[in-house]
């Protein structure tokens, strides 16, 4: 009985020549699925947002003189039409530019935890949440008493989200929680005057 022929062998094997090499990469579907969506959702919100202000500065701009002809309302339409799509297509780059990076600060930052074992590894999302929150601050300059509150809240936040992680895992086989008790019985104290501090700024 004669076996079927593997369809798997590349056509060069049977030259006798070795098969060229081949680079593979295995990339995340979260790598290319949250920056996607934030460049389209971006891109929807500006489009929205600049066609609507565009259109209305342009009637603000010519209310004074409105047309009084019918090839002069083609016109007036006509070009409050163009100026509304350039509008609406410049901020619709923008906006999908901005949400696009905002994302991709999010997942590499969560991607770099991820191959982090310990603590970073369980709470990538805060890391991730905190960092890409640091990086929009000094981003859009905001001062330091707003930066300050946003780490007061994330610092409340943060201690009791890794008070009830530890208190939980503490029956785990992994060799970090050993140290939970301990840990939460620093967080949980932390935990309240932090918030009434955030509080206070509010």
């Amino acid at each position: 009985m004669q076996s079927s022929p593997d369809t798997t062998t590349n056509s060069t094997d049977t030259d006798g020549t070795p098969p060229k090499p081949s680079i593979h990469l295995t990339i995340p579907p979260r790598l290319f699925i949250l920056p996607g969506s934030a460049l389209l959702l971006g891109a929807m919100i500006g489009l929205r947002r600049g066609a609507r202000t565009a259109a209305l500065q342009f009637l603000a701009e010519n209310v004074h003189r409105p047309p009084t002809t019918v090839r002069g309302w083609y016109f007036y339409n006509k070009t409050k039409n163009y100026r509304v799509l350039m509008a609406g297509m410049k901020e619709s780059g923008k906006e999908a530019a901005r949400l696009g990076a905002t994302a991709g600060v999010w997942v590499a930052l969560e991607e770099g935890c991820e191959r982090v074992d310990g603590l970073a590894k369980e709470a990538q999302e805060v890391i991730a949440a905190m960092g890409t929150a640091s990086v929009f601050s000094v981003v859009c300059k905001f001062s330091v008493s707003h930066l300050s509150k946003a780490w007061a809240w994330a610092r409340g936040w943060v201690s009791m989200l890794t008070s009830v992680a530890l208190v939980a895992a503490i029956d785990s086989d992994y060799p970090f929680f050993k140290f939970a008790p301990a840990i939460s019985r620093f967080h949980i104290p932390y935990l309240v005057p932090r918030l009434l501090d955030a509080r206070l700024y509010v």
